[in-house]
């Protein structure tokens, strides 16, 4: 699934943002007769520099097959508290070889906004200080929360899920 978005914060904050959680990863091996439908999970919007929360991201899917679904957005914040951290992530069902779910954003830890969770094989979006950083990178990471320094700062957008298909003859 794709990652959630990270957290903004607002001019007026001083306290950091929460990172997205990062989507689910599934694998599996089936025989398969007939077509499938696929859905590609979009990865969850940055939170806005008014302090937004960031968004959660779409389900990866193969039929009723393999569901990989999408992280959750991290916490933004207007003033000196800090952007609530999510304990959810995406969850993985139906692997016949790997079912590995998401993980959650960080906290913000001050000022410094939270990292995004990583996703199966790469980090998630760091903390940051401009609008625009702190995406997540690689498919189903999670984007990072803002810094919160007095100055408005949309968060990071987590990236979208992927699906690779091989066919065996």
């Amino acid at each position: 699934g794709g990652g959630g978005g990270g957290g903004g914060v607002s001019a007026a904050a001083t306290a950091g943002a929460a990172g997205g959680s990062s989507g689910a990863y599934v694998e599996g091996i089936f025989s398969v007769n007939g077509p499938l439908a696929v859905s590609i999970g979009a990865g969850g919007t940055a939170g806005t520099s008014a302090g937004g929360n960031g968004g959660a991201a779409g389900s990866t899917s193969l039929g009723s097959l393999l569901s990989a679904t999408g992280g959750y957005g991290g916490g933004g914040t207007t003033n000196n508290q800090s952007g609530a951290a999510t304990t959810a992530a995406g969850v993985a069902t139906g692997g016949s070889v790997l079912n590995v779910n998401g993980l959650s954003g960080r906290a913000p830890n001050g000022g410094l906004g939270g990292s995004g969770g990583s996703a199966f094989s790469s980090q998630g979006g760091e903390g940051h200080y401009s609008s625009g950083s702190g995406t997540g990178g690689f498919p189903g990471s999670a984007g990072g929360g803002a810094n919160g320094f007095s100055v408005a700062v949309t968060g990071g957008a987590g990236a979208s899920g992927y699906m690779i298909i091989e066919e065996y003859a």
